[in-house]
């Protein structure tokens, strides 16, 4: 049942921000699209089978975008916040970042779903930052096409404003998995140094 529940969030964390780019891909090149309301009208016209599509599209989308987000993640944690990008503070297993995997897949199940959840949460904010950059341009033209309505510009800045908030809750959402990483390495740790006493005495 766990698996499932990762598997839905991963398609959610995929398919909403693929969503966001295909509504900034029509907004862009639908003459229909005029203003805010024309967008409900539009939206309208699409029947069952085209959401399916969409929505399959959408996911496509998400997950080609997830390169392009992490890599503008790096770029913008190198210029301002200076974290390290794989940053697991040294633990006692010295070894390489598979075999830790490994260890937490086998000791402690729960915990890796848990970290795996937090990187899904990470890749979707990421995402949804290009989907809210690309959305921003989009309205940006529709504000000079249509007679400067204020309403596309205003649109504009919001999608800018949260895109760079979604990029640092991305920073966060890194920080809680590699915490969790972490704490679970070191409960293994000490779970592996009892067994070997156990095993001696």
């Amino acid at each position: 049942m766990a698996n499932i529940k990762m598997t839905v969030f991963d398609l959610v964390s995929f398919i909403i921000p693929g969503i966001v780019v295909l509504l900034a891909f029509a907004i862009a090149t639908n003459e229909e699209i005029k203003s805010l309301g024309s967008i409900v009208e539009v939206f309208k016209k699409i029947d069952l089978i085209t959401s399916f599509i969409l929505t399959g599209l959408a996911y496509v989308i998400g997950f080609a975008t997830y390169g392009i987000g992490s890599y503008t993640y790096r770029k913008v944690n190198k210029i301002f916040w200076k974290d390290p990008y794989y940053d697991y503070r040294k633990t006692e297993f010295n070894t390489k970042i598979s075999y830790k995997w490994s260890l937490i897949r086998e000791y402690s199940s729960a915990n890796f779903g848990a970290i795996n959840r937090w990187a899904a949460l990470k890749g979707m904010a990421q995402n949804l930052t290009i989907g809210l950059v690309l959305l921003a341009i989009s309205t940006s033209t529709k504000f000079a096409k249509n007679e400067f309505l204020f309403e596309w510009i205003i649109i504009s800045i919001s999608c800018l404003v949260m895109g760079i908030l979604l990029l640092n809750r991305a920073r966060v959402y890194k920080r809680y998995r590699e915490d969790d990483i972490i704490g679970t390495l070191k409960v293994i740790e000490e779970k592996l140094k009892q067994e070997e006493k156990s095993q001696e005495s």
